[in-house]
């Protein structure tokens, strides 16, 4: 028997990511279209006529350079923004040195002085997209009124009309101003360039049920929650379009969805992603090692959080998420040292028990994981099964299988189990010769994750020990087939029966 590899530490990708795409040249030019007409329509805040963008003026025409109060920052972060300053100092003229002031600024959260060097840089330079892009923003953050931050949005938006995260900001804004039409016309010209955007559809869907469109609206919610299913803002506005339709129990349904999912508020953005780059701090490293994490890009979430702890070295969170970084790099030394510490720091973590455990497990320190594992249960107070199934997938290890039967049976009573757990329990009621229970657990796996080739492989090795020897081949075979270097390919061959049906009937 193949029992389940032991789950390392889960951090939850998102799906249905934004892409920017080339739209062909008549599309090109319906999105300049919409977003002159947009502006046509007026705006508080810099004007109606930002798609025109104001002539260039000289520095003198522009405030006093920005100097906040940095008695708090980190050393290496006062470093960056004096250097950043003295460069404007030295060339009041140059839109550059502004905006990178405030890219700096506004990596460490720095807003008001950060929006003040955005709009110089956009007077000393209006051509260039990113300074707009960025003044809007920081209003967004601020607070500042819709028609504040639609101005400039709108400007960058008509000087790069195919980019696809600004068209959903901007939709948002109009959103947020309520100017629904405005805004289904940017989502709408989003999902042109990108039809799998999630973040596109469901920012129409909204819109169209503010405009009284619920039939139209449910269409484009329910595929922004097919394309990104971990984000419980999909399924919150989901439960809204059925309860405007008159499903009533898939509303329900749908809620519950949302209260168990995180709401993810951030979207791909490549332009955006130059601030996050710019920060230092340390604060500012663990906000990128988290979307860095979100993205699966591990090695750079490590770096980061080991920056961020030369000077939080005792935050329980950060050595967390670097214990989970080094485990999906397959580090488990690291990972384990990184999770022990932050139980040293705050004890009372059921997860952090739990996922120390798993890594124990790796390394066969069997009683090391289980004393984890009966940890997550105590804090749990006995009422998530996972702590007990993994408990008992570790007594079955250690080789105790009437004590793991009792504890999977325990963990079943609780809640659902995933595939992962049916696949342990019957491996050990297999061993405990119990083919037949065995089997039905295997089926149950299978029925959870049908792609998973050790699950076919240990129902083969059941159905064998019943004598359901046709059985077993098919099972055999469906193991090949998702993994064709699987065991399952040597166990076909002492059988002397082909890989396939297709090879035995040649």
């Amino acid at each position: 028997m193949r029992p389940a590899r032991e789950d390392l530490p889960i951090h939850r990708r998102p799906g249905g990511r934004v892409k920017s795409g080339r739209a062909s040249m008549p599309g090109l030019l319906a999105g300049t279209a919409l977003l002159v007409a947009t502006l046509g329509r007026g705006c508080a805040g810099e004007g109606s006529g930002d798609a025109e963008p104001p002539p260039a003026i000289a520095s003198a025409e522009i405030g006093g350079i920005p100097a906040p109060d940095l008695t708090e920052m980190e050393p290496r972060v006062v470093d960056a923004l004096n250097t950043a300053r003295e460069a404007v100092e030295s060339a009041p003229d140059s839109a550059d040195a502004w905006g990178r002031y405030g890219i700096v600024l506004d990596a460490h959260d720095l807003d008001v002085h950060a929006e003040a060097c955005y709009r110089a840089a956009r007077k000393l330079d209006p051509t260039e997209y990113r300074w707009a892009y960025f003044l809007g923003r920081t209003r967004e953050i601020l607070g500042q009124h819709p028609d504040s931050v639609y101005a400039p949005l709108a400007a960058a938006m008509a000087l790069k009309p195919v980019y696809v995260p600004g068209l959903i900001r901007t939709g948002d804004t109009l959103s947020r101003a309520g100017r629904h039409e405005d805004a289904r016309a940017m989502y709408e010209r989003a999902l042109e360039l990108d039809p799998e955007s999630a973040r596109a559809h469901r920012g129409l869907g909204l819109s169209l049920l503010s405009l009284d469109d619920p039939e139209g609206a449910l269409g484009h919610i329910e595929r922004a929650a097919e394309l990104d299913s971990t984000d419980g803002n999909n399924f919150a506005a989901l439960a809204r379009a059925r309860a405007r339709t008159g499903n009533r129990s898939g509303a329900r349904e749908a809620q519950a969805k949302a209260r168990d999912l995180p709401r993810i508020k951030a979207y791909p953005d490549s332009i955006l992603a130059e601030v996050a780059w710019a920060g230092i701090s340390s604060d500012a490293c663990a906000r990128r090692a988290k979307d860095s994490m979100d993205q699966g890009r591990f090695r750079q979430a490590v770096r980061d959080l080991q920056i961020a702890l030369e000077t939080k070295s005792d935050e329980p969170g950060l050595h967390v998420r670097l214990g989970t970084s080094f485990a999906f790099l397959r580090q488990i030394d690291p990972a384990i040292r990184h999770f022990q510490r932050a139980l040293e720091l705050e004890e009372a973590q059921a997860d952090s028990h739990l996922e120390l455990g798993n890594l124990l497990m790796v390394k066969a320190r069997i009683d090391e994981a289980i004393r984890h594992f009966r940890r997550s249960e105590e804090l749990t107070e006995g009422k998530d099964p996972a702590p007990v199934a993994k408990l008992a997938s570790a007594l079955a290890q250690r080789g105790d299988l009437d004590s793991a039967l009792v504890e999977f049976t325990r963990a079943s009573g609780l809640g659902p189990l995933p595939a992962t757990d049916h696949l342990n329990w019957g491996t050990a009621l297999a061993q405990s010769g119990d083919p037949a229970k065995a089997a039905l657990r295997f089926e149950e796996a299978i029925r959870l994750a049908p792609l998973s080739a050790n699950a076919h492989f240990n129902l083969g090795v059941a159905l064998e020990d019943l004598g359901r020897r046709e059985e077993a081949i098919a099972s055999y075979r469906r193991a090949v087939a998702i993994e064709p270097n699987h065991p399952a390919k040597i166990r076909l061959a002492a059988l002397g029966v082909p890989l396939s049906e297709e090879s035995e009937e040649r």
